[in-house]
């Protein structure tokens, strides 16, 4: 691999790649993603967009690391220091705009956060609830069905 080169003078490597990622998402019309993206008005924060070394700055003091991605806390929002984290893979996947979301105890969890949560199988919770059972039911039932 080659040495990351430079973008005004900051270290072109993994995070001016989701940078760049970002920009084309959101306003490149030509972008396979940008139907996802700018088409529904996600948009890039002016300080960021005009300015690569403000984007890596905020990452940097806010956890980015190599095993992380970007994820906005609200999926409609924007790419702007207030609505982006970096998480992992699950966190990536559990923020998603097609999770189904249940209300159990006060909190708000996908399917796969309670499915590790109460220890049932991902498969048999969807199918119980497929079948049409409460989520109190399905995280409780022990016997196989």
């Amino acid at each position: 691999m080659g040495a990351a080169r430079k973008y005004n003078g900051v270290q072109r490597g993994r995070l001016y790649s989701i940078w760049l990622g970002i920009k084309k998402r959101c306003y490149c019309k030509s972008d396979t993603r940008f139907k996802w993206y700018g088409a529904r008005g996600i948009k890039m924060c002016e300080a960021w967009r005009k300015d690569y070394a403000a984007f890596a700055a905020w990452a940097l003091a806010n956890g980015y690391a190599d095993n992380l991605s970007i994820d906005r806390r609200e999926n409609s929002g924007d790419y702007c220091p207030e609505n982006c984290r970096w998480v992992d893979a699950v966190g990536q996947a559990n923020n998603k705009r097609n999770n189904k979301r249940f209300y159990i105890n006060g909190r708000v969890l996908t399917l796969s956060q309670l499915s590790r949560r109460h220890g049932v199988g991902f498969n048999k919770l969807k199918k119980r609830l497929y079948r049409g059972w409460r989520i109190e039911r399905a995280l409780e039932f022990e016997e196989d069905e």
